[in-house]
């Protein structure tokens, strides 16, 4: 009873304000190298983020992240590596025009797959954590497009081969650019 009433009492506190903001990236990047041997990795990431207005300048938000990573090298072998990660995110505008602004994100809830063309495709489980800071502009009234800058790392502790898990500490750090879309509402 206490979480429901603190779930209402959020609401009503933050209706005054009003404010939702959708924003969505998208980065992609595919490489080849011909040399003795060659080789070629490609990235793709895709993250969207909902969520409302803490302030009536709308300068403040609370919500929630889905972001995905992907990554796939082949030389002699191909490995690719594949994660979903979300939770809660902080988006802040620094300034009154809403061009420049900065996120947080704490993925709690954070999969991936690790699979090489030997066969073996582990399962991984940790937590993540990103940021990202960028420029925006308003391409119509309440839709602003812009690039970000953007910051990810992640934990990984657990590892399951089949039906046996282990515990591990692997990291994924990614820095990459992004171009992003942004709705107000």
């Amino acid at each position: 009873m206490r979480k429901f009433l603190a779930i209402i009492s959020f609401f009503i506190w933050a209706k005054p304000c009003a404010a939702a903001l959708v924003d969505l990236s998208l980065f992609y990047m595919q490489g080849t190298t011909t040399a003795a041997t060659s080789s070629s990795a490609g990235v793709t990431n895709f993250s969207g983020y909902v969520g409302i207005s803490m302030d009536r300048q709308g300068r403040f938000h609370i919500g929630w992240n889905y972001a995905s990573y992907s990554t796939s090298t082949t030389a002699s072998s191909t490995t690719t590596y594949n994660s979903t990660q979300m939770g809660p995110s902080l988006v802040a505008f620094l300034n009154k025009a809403h061009n420049w602004r900065l996120g947080f994100s704490y993925n709690l809830i954070t999969s991936a797959s690790y699979q090489t063309t030997s066969g073996s495709t582990e399962a991984w489980g940790g937590t993540g954590l990103s940021t990202d800071i960028g420029y925006q502009f308003y391409f119509f009234e309440k839709v602003m497009v812009g690039c970000k800058f953007n910051y990810s790392t992640t934990n990984y502790t657990t590892k399951l081969i089949g039906n046996t898990q282990s515990s591990v500490n692997y990291n994924e750090t990614l820095i990459y650019p992004s171009i992003g879309l942004a709705v107000e509402f």
